[in-house]
């Protein structure tokens, strides 16, 4: 399909597809070259990521503009209690935070990953499900083609001063397994669109992260992937061919990941196995998150209605004594309860489930692979983000602005791809 964007405005969809694409690996490089501790990563968005994600928004909304989706009466009120939200956060970071600047960057983060997802959005209402399918195209080759200098890096012990569980790019190993969770569910969607070579590359590059997945030992990565998608499947029969080559790809790369070294001896494919088999506990098998997440809910109950501020769970959970204070519960709903208060909570979980069932109903109706891959792309990271933090760094929100864009309606008189 030709695009539809304007003479002049052209620029926009390359930076997009190179960002999508590219992104991953200049981090690598990024991260070996500057030699900073992981922890810098961990605590904000690194600046060239910021810096990107600037850049995609603004020639994203200069070559879309006008062109951005209309919103029907339900999406108008799903974009109020977003806003409506995000307004309430800034109100309890601002009056009830331990650390009132550190909430209002994450809250920058966020915002900037909606601006990004509103101009991708106008780019495929622009340019057509043709351009949409490149870009998701992209960001899973993207996450694959990464895996290659990451690997060479930490083989190089490059840079140093790393972890065993550091890796340059992604900074850790749990950020590594939803990034490749979040490629696998897109690449999922993305089957039934493609042929020939397309699909043969397509295949191997999920190969390559399932491989990467099973070497990282992700648990809760994997289950992200596994139980969504095909209750997805049920609704979304053009999901249905995707879910059997993921099914190939996740034998294949098991077996590819019990040849390679492993992390270390309690981590990596038969590792996790094992420990999931002698776990004596549930808070050992959920590997402490059980443990933080009493805390955390004792400090929600402290400010059951206006919460505590966004991204205020390192002082939390330092000032209970946690000999690791994370930054994140590894938990949205914990997350939103500390951030929003419950009544919040509520109304955040109620919009959620609002959205998904109508982009669920959308995606059925129009047996596109692309809202098809939108929809599992924002499916897995829900799923992540119920044991991980994918809500928190931009590996997670990056695939989650296009997991939206993807889902928004195609300009009026463009036929869904076939």
């Amino acid at each position: 399909m030709d695009s539809a964007l304007p003479a002049g405005r052209s620029l926009a969809p390359g930076v997009a597809l190179s960002i999508l694409a590219l992104l991953p690996s200049v981090m690598v490089l990024h991260d070996g070259l500057m030699a900073l501790p992981p922890e810098a990563a961990l605590w904000a968005m690194p600046i060239p990521v910021a810096a990107a994600l600037l850049a995609l928004a603004g020639t994203g909304f200069l070559a879309a503009r006008g062109q951005t989706p209309r919103l029907d009466r339900s999406g108008r009120l799903l974009a109020l209690a977003t806003l409506a939200l995000f307004l309430w956060a800034s109100l309890a970071t601002l009056l009830r935070a331990t650390d009132p600047a550190y909430g209002f960057l994450r809250l920058f983060e966020v915002a900037l990953a909606a601006a990004v997802a509103l101009a991708l959005a106008g780019l495929v209402r622009t340019g057509g499900t043709a351009l949409g399918r490149q870009m998701a195209l992209a960001l899973v080759l993207g996450i694959a083609a990464a895996l290659l200098p990451m690997t060479l890096a930490r083989a190089a012990s490059w840079p140093e001063g790393f972890g065993k569980l550091d890796l340059a790019g992604f900074t850790h190993i749990r950020i590594l397994g939803f990034s490749l969770t979040l490629g696998l569910a897109a690449a999922t969607g993305l089957w039934a669109g493609e042929t020939g070579r397309a699909r043969a590359r397509l295949f191997a590059a999920m190969v390559a992260m399932a491989a990467a997945m099973f070497w990282s030992g992700g648990r809760g990565a994997l289950a992200a992937l596994v139980l969504p998608l095909p209750v997805l499947a049920l609704f979304l029969p053009t999901l249905r061919p995707g879910l059997l080559a993921l099914l190939a790809a996740l034998v294949a790369g098991a077996l590819a990941a019990s040849l390679l070294p492993g992390v270390s001896a309690e981590f990596g494919l038969f590792g996790r196995l094992t420990d999931l088999g002698e776990s004596a506990s549930a808070d050992t098998l959920a590997s402490g998150r059980l443990a933080i997440w009493r805390i955390l809910m004792g400090a929600s109950a402290e400010a059951p209605l206006l919460g505590h501020g966004m991204a205020q769970v390192h002082w939390i959970l330092a000032a209970a004594g946690e000999k690791v204070a994370h930054l994140h519960a590894h938990n949205f709903v914990v997350e939103a309860a500390l951030a929003l208060g419950w009544p919040g909570t509520v109304a955040a979980i109620l919009a959620c489930a609002a959205a998904w069932i109508r982009w669920l109903l959308r995606a059925r109706a129009s047996g596109d692979p692309l809202h098809a891959t939108g929809l599992a792309l924002v499916s897995a990271f829900l799923a992540a983000a119920l044991v991980d933090g994918p809500y928190f760094y931009w590996q997670g929100l990056l695939p989650l602005a296009l997991g939206f864009a993807l889902l928004a309606p195609c300009r009026e008189g463009q036929a869904p791809a076939p």
